[in-house]
């Protein structure tokens, strides 16, 4: 899948961690699991990842990030939870420029 590998076969990361010793199981939900993040690890889009506490967002972000052509450069791991709405806003799709007295435009 051009040249990106597929979850299960993803290199490991920095910190030592593989995709096996993130995520396990071979059920139709885990396939399809592995199929989304093959998918999305090929582009270049901002992926969120939404469930409750303990789901394993943080290792899917983890397997997608090691996928994808950005596995060289740091991982950023952000959590909506700790921001008001606005300045999730802000962070997650950027400020334009004179919105605030000092405030110059922003990616997200």
């Amino acid at each position: 899948m051009n040249g990106i590998p597929h979850p299960r076969e993803a290199p490991p990361s920095k910190d030592g961690a593989s995709r096996g010793a993130q995520l396990l199981g071979n059920s139709r939900a885990m396939v399809e699991v592995d199929r989304l993040i093959a998918l999305v690890a090929q582009t270049d889009a901002p992926v969120l990842l939404l469930g409750p506490s303990g789901c394993g967002k943080t290792a899917i972000a983890r397997v997608i990030h090691n996928c994808s052509r950005r596995k060289a450069r740091e991982m950023v791991e952000f959590d909506c939870t700790t921001l008001t709405e606005n300045l999730a806003e802000s962070e997650l799709l950027g400020i334009a420029s004179n919105v605030a007295t000092g405030v110059g435009a922003r990616a997200g």
